[in-house]
C-alpha cells in the first residue's frame, strides 16, 4: 500500500485519535464521531411563556405578552412615580 499525503501531512504513519480533540490534525475514530453525534440534541422544546423552573428558551411572543401584562398590572410607570411623589 502507497503513502496516502494529503496537505503535506503523510497520514499513512499518522496516528488515529480515540477521542474528539480540537487541536488534533489527526483522523479520529467512526465510533467517536458516531458516539459525539449520539449524544446532540434532536429536538429542542421551547416555552410559549415564561415558566418557573424551565432551562427551555422562550417564543418572543411569550415574552411580550408577559411584559405586556406587566405594565397592564402596575400601569404606566410615570403615573405610578407622580402618584408616589
Amino acid at each position: 500500500m502507497g503513502k496516502l499525503v494529503r496537505n503535506g501531512i503523510d497520514y499513512s504513519t499518522s496516528m488515529v485519535d480515540g477521542g474528539l480533540d480540537a487541536n488534533s490534525i489527526n483522523p479520529v475514530q467512526n465510533k467517536v464521531v458516531t458516539a459525539a453525534l449520539n449524544e446532540k440534541q434532536d429536538t429542542l422544546t421551547i416555552d410559549t411563556t415564561p415558566t418557573q423552573g424551565s432551562h427551555n428558551p422562550v417564543e418572543s411572543g411569550g415574552v411580550y405578552t408577559e411584559i405586556a401584562t406587566i405594565n397592564a398590572t402596575i400601569g404606566d410607570i410615570n403615573t405610578v412615580l407622580e402618584g408616589v411623589l
